[in-house]
């Protein structure tokens, strides 16, 4: 068998068929489709068995919950096919996804995501033209890293020998990131590197994640994710951890936190002045926030100014001005949008 398409899942009744039904559609025909069910409460062990007595193509493994990682690994352990791909339950792909992945014979094989929101593209991500690396350099992985195709399982192409041969397993005790420490294990064995320069995985961000279940731990979680991503990527690859952008890729998770989500999160005011002080008074952000200048190149001055300060206080009056501002705007667009409509019944009439 060619292609083994592996597909963790938990409590997805709402998203599996969708997500299925795009992996029954492709181009490519030699395949199957390894659904692993990690101890669903909902109807989707019953939805998974209806459409493995349907279709052929497809095998359902039951299991009790270990997570999306003991998931995987488990789609790994009963693939029969040469090559490997993942593809989340409540994610979709075009009729062409397995056979772009197939356009390239090399160890390793990347394609684009389109990121969706309300069924509407938002973006591209690890937009990237088509080529193929036959001597895969440590210049080429910061490229890759700068992309953001360092990131994800997904939308990736693998052979399962090598997989199997190197024992490469996702990581069981973590909860973030585990997805990219496994493609970077991978990348370790691999001479070859492709890109198909198409976008034929759709992820489809999850409206019902709340912004107050922002976990506190975030930070700490992804830079010990990351600290593990640069002792694997340095044996390989030497120099990678001095890389720009390694600092930049842990620079990221500050960022994201700092003006993303804790900016969002319905924290009280000294929960978030507590988050921010103990990041503030990390070492690794002391020493990054030494090249603010280049990692924020594209923010304002003042802002920059703020965050070399690192003050709670100053921040969360950032959030509090920010804010404000934001609701300036919109009541300024009601008000035209109603002055509009205003004159519209006037003219009406």
């Amino acid at each position: 068998m060619k292609f083994s398409v592996i597909v963790p899942v938990y409590n997805a009744e709402a998203t599996i068929q969708d997500c299925v039904g795009s992996l029954m559609t492709q181009i490519e025909k030699d395949y199957e489709i390894i659904i692993v069910d990690d101890g669903s409460t909902d109807s989707t062990p019953l939805i998974l068995d209806e459409m493995a007595e349907k279709y052929s193509q497809i095998r359902v493994i039951h299991q009790s919950n270990q997570g999306v990682s003991g998931a995987r690994n488990k789609g790994i352990l009963y693939a029969k096919g040469s090559y490997l791909t993942f593809v989340d339950s409540d994610d979709t792909v075009t009729n062409s996804y397995l056979s772009s992945l197939l356009s390239e014979d090399a160890d390793a094989v990347v394609g684009d995501i389109r990121k969706t929101k309300d069924n509407a593209l938002t973006c591209t991500i690890n937009s990237h033209p088509n080529k193929v690396i036959e001597d895969f350099s440590l210049f080429d992985l910061c490229e890759m890293a700068d992309n953001n195709a360092l990131d994800y399982c997904c939308a990736k192409r693998y052979k399962t020998d090598i997989i199997r041969k190197n024992e490469i397993a996702f990581a069981l005790d973590l909860s973030l990131g585990e997805d990219t420490l496994f493609f970077a294990e991978y990348l370790t064995k691999c001479k070859s590197v492709a890109y198909t320069g198409t976008a034929d995985y759709f992820y489809h961000m999850n409206e019902d994640l709340s912004l107050s279940a922002f976990n506190k731990s975030y930070v700490e979680r992804m830079q010990e994710t990351n600290i593990r991503l640069g002792n694997v990527l340095e044996q390989r690859f030497p120099g990678f951890k001095q890389s720009k952008s390694f600092l930049k890729r842990q620079w990221s998770v500050f960022y994201y936190a700092i003006f993303y989500e804790l900016k969002n999160a319905n924290y009280s005011r000294k929960e978030k002045s507590s988050l921010l002080r103990r990041w503030f008074r990390m070492d690794l952000f002391k020493n990054l926030i030494r090249n603010s200048n280049v990692f924020m190149i594209n923010d304002p001055p003042i802002l920059q100014w703020i965050v070399k300060q690192r003050s709670p206080i100053m921040m969360i009056l950032y959030y509090d001005l920010g804010k404000k501002i934001s609701k300036q705007t919109k009541s300024s667009k009601m008000s035209k949008q109603s002055s509009k409509a205003s004159c519209i019944i006037q003219t009406d009439r």
